[in-house]
């Protein structure tokens, strides 16, 4: 049974992608306060990047959030997983490594999909793979 895997940005990414639509931003808007272009930003909610502090306290202030509130979500949002069979990893470059080593045997999750998945339960919506797997997982 493959594994669920994620990794801390792709959680904050997921996060901050769902106050920016909550405030109805565009990610460019949000990429002007933080002082990033907007492919940047889109990298950032996906995962694929690290983000500064500056660079969330500026993006926490534009969507009306503290960044405290942002990171609790955060963890909220791990543990949620967690209880689910998601197995959270700090770093993305670690994703990547053992998916690339284990392809049929892990499953990463990020971006939209992540963020998907945060807003839209049952997990038979999906319809996917990645649902399947959690269905096999919480069978246990």
């Amino acid at each position: 049974m493959p594994e669920i895997i994620t990794s801390y940005p792709a959680v904050l990414g997921a996060v901050l992608q769902f106050y920016r639509k909550k405030q109805t931003l565009s990610q460019g808007d949000i990429a002007r306060e933080a002082g990033v272009n907007t492919s940047t930003w889109s990298r950032i909610e996906n995962g694929e990047t690290a983000m500064t502090v500056e660079q969330l306290a500026a993006a926490a202030e534009v969507m009306c959030i503290t960044p405290s509130e942002l990171l609790r979500d955060v963890e909220t949002k791990i543990l949620f997983l967690k209880e689910r069979g998601v197995i959270t990893k700090k770093y993305r470059t670690e994703v990547d490594r053992i998916t690339k080593e284990n392809s049929s045997l892990a499953i990463s999750l990020a971006g939209a999909a992540l963020a998907a998945l945060f807003i839209s339960f049952p997990f038979e919506k999906f319809g996917s793979s990645i649902a399947h797997a959690f269905k096999l997982k919480n069978k246990k």
